[in-house]
């Protein structure tokens, strides 16, 4: 081989031989990244987790999660869950979070209906709810039997 100069791999050098081809396939073929294995059944739909350096799992559930830590950077709605695609109507509520302030949101999309509830030890507890702008130091009551309050006249 001629001092100095490359050849690719299968190109006659000077000597009029060949470098071989099969040294170009071995380094090739050896791995050049990290393998994954997979532990347990896929369920589709679900957040893998890591069990331990290089093996992956099913994240669990909502009931029976096994992932300990979610971290979003996000300016606004930045959780969020849907009833439903978005093909439909679907109510979505959301964990919001900006530079100055935070947030819980329920909407209805797309023609759906629904309120917003709390429940506590399996019991749904009363959230009155108050349709802005109130006059400042005014008397409120409730206008309805379903939590709403309104401004006292």
């Amino acid at each position: 081989m001629g001092e100095g100069v490359s050849y690719a791999l299968g190109q006659e050098n000077a000597a009029g031989g060949m470098r071989p081809f099969w040294l170009g396939m071995l380094v090739c073929a050896s791995p050049l990244e990290a393998q994954v294995r997979q532990s347990g059944n896929v369920t589709p739909s679900h957040i893998a987790s890591w069990t331990t350096t290089g093996v992956i799992q099913d994240g669990g559930t909502a009931t029976n999660p096994v992932i300990s830590g979610l971290g979003v950077l996000a300016n606004g709605p930045g959780i969020c869950q849907q009833s439903g695609p978005n093909t439909g109507a679907y109510n979505r509520i959301c964990l919001t979070s900006t530079a100055t302030s935070g947030g819980f949101s329920m909407t209805n999309v797309g023609g759906a209906t629904g309120g917003f509830t709390f429940t506590l030890n399996g019991v749904t507890q009363g959230l009155a709810t108050v349709t802005l702008p109130v006059t400042t130091n005014d008397a409120a009551c409730f206008a309805d039997t379903t939590g709403t309050l309104k401004d006292v006249d």
